[in-house]
C-alpha cells in the first residue's frame, strides 16, 4: 500500500469495520514495520480502536 502512496489508516477508515476480517501487514524491503518511517503503527492502532475493530492483526 505505502509503495503505491496509499495511507493505510485512511484506507482502513474508507473500508469500514464491517468490511475488514483480517489485517496482514508486511513489507518487501528489509526494514521492519516498527522502524519504517512511512508507516505509523500507533496511528493505525488508534484508527482500528476508534472503529471498534477486533480480529487478527498479522505483522511480519
Amino acid at each position: 500500500m505505502v509503495d503505491q502512496g496509499i495511507d493505510p489508516a485512511k484506507d482502513l477508515k474508507r473500508l469500514g469495520v464491517e468490511n475488514i476480517s483480517q489485517i496482514h501487514a508486511s513489507l518487501t524491503d528489509s526494514v521492519t514495520l516498527d522502524c519504517d518511517p512511512r508507516i505509523d503503527l500507533r496511528r493505525i492502532k488508534r484508527v482500528l480502536d476508534k472503529m471498534g475493530w477486533s480480529g487478527w492483526l498479522v505483522v511480519l
